[in-house]
């Protein structure tokens, strides 16, 4: 009665246990939600309901993708196919979301197949429900499960502007500008090798009382507006990129009524019908809400009580938490120099690289327990999760210590498990156990107990069977824990 009792009383806590980590691990996955809903980029997770068989042909498995479902996405997303929310779209099917034929549809799932279930950066034209045309560069990844693929992770970025801009400059400078009219309001255009302007939209004299007249006299006269302590980082970036590999900087501007406002200016080059015609072309918008949001998550990651990080796809660290400094023993200076196999026990750091491998191919990893090492060379024993942005570059990734859960209450499971195991050997085998782990050999325990050593060699046998081990280690080991 009494074995019934602590049997109880140990599924219940084993039963919290696993409800508490269930709980954690939705509040690590929470945050990563946060971080993947501010990237500007489209993103969405697509779940294959049923799988899909990878031995069936091209074809076959196309049209069978056209029930994915969308299990997760980002706000970008949920604003290109006009819902309210990330909320309102999951569940439903990707295909009753776009507007692009399923012919189209299935052409290009059959490129994914034959891709190997991964695509990189693929440029596509879609009409949207509402009739737009839109340009989007996009890259997909699967998810292969037991010879199924289960999910795919996709990522769009919108090149409207920039492909129809290209297009317009193929016919001159006039094409070039009424189109970049016709746009955004927020439009600029400039003539690289004279350094004069062309064309200016409208939105920016109206919000940054700049007129065209100026910009014309002097082209660099909207640096006047940005805030000081942006200025120069604008400046240097803008006259070393924005002609060869493009400019992308978001900073504060001075507006006439004395407010101030964050603005995301990104600009191209377009090169002429000649070698001496170099455009560049640019798009000013105003992004204040969507830094309210990220200086919200700021926020969050500075009071968070769990290690949150940013990693390219090599694992360098970008940005660290002061739970992860703390933790680890470092100031986040010295982290941001190192790499995620750095942090890693060096038996782990084999198993490190495997998982940043898969995040780089655009899958999540989930509940990856590691050994972090501190500055100190003691272990931190920790679970994290993490999720990439393909092409944002970027991995953002949530830890948790685990050293709690490491303690005489997992002791204690680790310790009835190892026992129920060993209730499986009949008296004999636990006897041979029991010699073996002393390190006797099989002549030794032969001769001690009056038996052949063949019939020593098959109890030892049927016991690692029984056991389901493999090794004399893992017999000890099983061993030690049921005595711990």
């Amino acid at each position: 009665m009494a074995s019934v009792t602590n049997a109880t009383s140990t599924n219940v806590e084993l039963q919290q246990q696993v409800e508490e980590l269930q709980r954690q691990l939705a509040d690590s996955e929470s945050r990563i939600r946060a971080f993947l809903s501010l990237a500007q980029d489209m993103f969405c997770c697509l779940e294959f309901d049923p799988p899909v068989p990878t031995h069936l042909p091209v074809q076959d498995q196309a049209a069978m993708m056209l029930s994915a479902r969308v299990a997760d996405c980002n706000t970008a997303f949920a604003d290109l196919c006009g819902a309210d929310g990330p909320e309102q779209l999951r569940g439903s099917r990707y295909v009753s979301l776009v507007g692009t034929t399923s012919a189209t549809l299935i052409e290009r799932a059959q490129r994914f197949v034959r891709s190997g279930y991964c695509v990189n950066s693929v440029h596509n034209t879609d009409r949207l429900r509402d009739g737009a045309v839109r340009h989007f560069v996009s890259s997909s990844r699967g998810e292969i499960q037991e010879g199924k693929l289960v999910r795919g992770w996709v990522t769009f970025r919108d090149v409207t502007y920039q492909t129809l801009i290209e297009t317009a400059a193929e016919h001159g400078e006039e094409a070039l500008c009424r189109t970049a009219a016709q746009l955004d309001s927020a439009f600029w255009i400039m003539d690289w090798h004279n350094f004069k302007s062309l064309y200016t939209g409208p939105a920016i004299e109206q919000r940054w009382g700049i007129s065209p007249e100026q910009l014309q006299s002097d082209p660099m006269c909207w640096l006047e507006r940005i805030h000081a302590h942006d200025r120069q980082r604008v400046r240097d970036a803008f006259l070393t990129h924005a002609a060869t590999s493009g400019f992308d900087e978001t900073f504060r501007v001075c507006l006439p009524d004395g407010s101030v406002t964050w603005v995301r200016d990104r600009c191209f080059p377009v090169p002429g019908a000649t070698d001496d015609q170099l455009r560049v072309v640019g798009l000013v918008q105003d992004v204040s809400e969507l830094h309210r949001a990220q200086t919200g998550l700021s926020s969050l990651f500075k009071v968070s009580t769990e290690m949150l990080f940013v990693m390219d796809l090599q694992g360098r660290l970008q940005e660290v938490n002061p739970v992860m400094t703390q933790a680890l023993g470092y100031d986040s200076d010295t982290l941001i120099q190192l790499a995620l196999p750095d942090l890693l026990h060096t038996g782990e750091q084999s198993a490190g690289r495997q998982v940043l491998s898969q995040l780089a191919s655009g899958k999540p990893a989930v509940a990856v327990s590691s050994r972090f090492l501190r500055k100190d060379g003691t272990v931190c024993h920790v679970e994290w999760n993490a999720a990439p942005v393909s092409d944002d570059g970027l991995i953002y990734a949530a830890a948790r210590d685990i050293a709690s859960e490491l303690s005489d209450h997992n002791r204690r499971s680790r310790q009835n498990a190892a026992t129920a195991r060993l209730e499986r050997l009949s008296p004999r085998e636990r006897q041979i156990l029991d010699m073996v782990v002393t390190g006797k050999a099989s002549k030794v325990i032969a001769h001690e107990l009056g038996l052949s050593r063949r019939t020593v060699e098959t109890h030892r046998a049927n016991l690692m069977k029984k056991l389901r081990l493999n090794t004399t280690a893992e017999l000890v080991r099983l061993s030690l824990q049921a005595t711990d």
